[in-house]
């Protein structure tokens, strides 16, 4: 008895090693060749309802993309390099970006590219009833936090391509026609330096109802958080830079201009429920630009500015802090900053100054340091 279950174990014993060296022979070794093709899966989600999830396969190096299963119908998407999805609040659509494809990126990078001339990501939007939408030249989007089925992006303007019209008149062939030099004249109001201003397109988009809403020249935009009203800032320069404040009901279909005047705007802020707007907006055309706080609510008014009695002496509203409401909409919150001054006109050329960093081994931070955060803690409001 001893004898046969002495044998069986060997028996075993012999076919479980010719079955580990089988497999030792047949197993690829691991080498830095093989990293690039190894997958994770990244940003699973599920939709509001339970019914919808979307996750990301991404390999280590190269082109990704993003799967969609429905549960009920147990139907599957999956969309080449797409990233950072969404479901929408009404959950009738999925928005997310898509990078260009990995070899396009790789040869501008290769070229010598610039950051800002490198291919750019799109917007992709997936309809539950089947339609799809895409973008080019995708700067942002964004949703409304709690309810809508919409969605608002801002995209870059295509450049008008350049024609020759019959109409114009080469100043340069005239001259040379009648043996005369013309000098360019400056129109008066031009500016000297180039404004830096960037605009966009903005579309607000109703995928499920193919309905889609465009307007240009936008700098900001925001949202209520129960997608009652959209807000956005226009920016136009033709002789003297211009703003303008839009706000839209997105349920009746209808927008209001409530504020145009010179100068710039920054920080929209919409309250929950979507009746209170706020902004900063300066009419200063120097750098050294100084801004006032303004509330809306069916009526506009400045509500803090340079001469507010409740800030500390030589102090204003900051243009780089966060403008927002509290939750139930009865309080506004902002930062505010030193008033900024414009600086003197200088009186040295560069080889007449000195410039050096001073630091004390006492200071809490290392110099270099102090030096990587110095925009961050000029800009940092009170």
């Amino acid at each position: 008895m001893k004898l046969r279950l002495y044998s069986f174990l060997i028996l075993i014993s012999v076919i479980l090693l010719t079955v580990f060296s089988v497999n030792a022979q047949e197993r690829i070794p691991l080498n830095p060749g093989v990293y690039d093709q190894w997958k994770s899966i990244e940003r699973p989600q599920i939709s509001e309802n339970g019914q919808i999830i979307s996750y990301e396969v991404n390999p280590q190096l190269g082109d990704g993309c993003l799967i969609i299963i429905h549960h009920e119908s147990g139907k599957s998407d999956t969309i080449s390099r797409a990233f950072d999805a969404m479901f929408s609040p009404s959950d009738d659509f999925s928005v997310y970006k898509v990078k260009p494809l990995y070899k396009d990126t790789r040869k501008a990078k290769l070229d010598g590219k610039k950051k800002d001339d490198l291919p750019k990501d799109s917007l992709g939007i997936s309809a539950f009833n089947g339609i799809v939408f895409r973008f080019a030249g995708l700067k942002s989007f964004s949703l409304p936090a709690k309810k809508g089925n919409f969605l608002a992006a801002l995209l870059e303007t295509p450049k008008p391509e350049k024609t020759e019209d019959s109409a114009t008149v080469d100043s340069a062939n005239i001259a040379g026609i009648s043996g005369k030099t013309e000098s360019k004249v400056k129109k008066p109001g031009e500016s000297k330096k180039k404004d830096k201003t960037e605009t966009y397109t903005l579309k607000l988009i109703f995928p499920s109802d193919s309905l889609i809403y465009s307007w240009d020249s936008i700098t900001d935009f925001t949202f209520s958080e129960n997608g009652k009203t959209l807000a956005w800032a226009s920016y136009f320069n033709d002789s003297i830079p211009m703003s303008r404040i839009t706000v839209f009901e997105t349920a009746l279909k209808k927008k209001l201009e409530i504020f145009n005047s010179a100068g710039v705007v920054r920080n929209l802020a919409l309250d929950t429920a979507g009746t209170q707007l706020a902004f900063m907006h300066s009419s200063d055309t120097s750098d050294a630009k100084r801004y006032r706080l303004l509330y809306y609510n069916k009526v506009l008014s400045v509500v803090a500015d340079t001469v507010t009695k409740e800030f500390s002496s030589g102090y204003c509203p900051g243009e780089h802090g966060k403008v927002y409401f509290s939750q139930d909409g009865s309080k506004l919150y902002f930062g505010i900053a030193p008033t900024p001054r414009p600086e003197p006109k200088d009186t040295l050329t560069d080889d007449e100054k000195a410039r050096v960093d001073l630091w004390h081994w006492k200071d809490p931070l290392i110099q270099p340091q102090q030096l990587k955060k110095l925009e961050t803690e000029k800009n940092a409001p009170t």
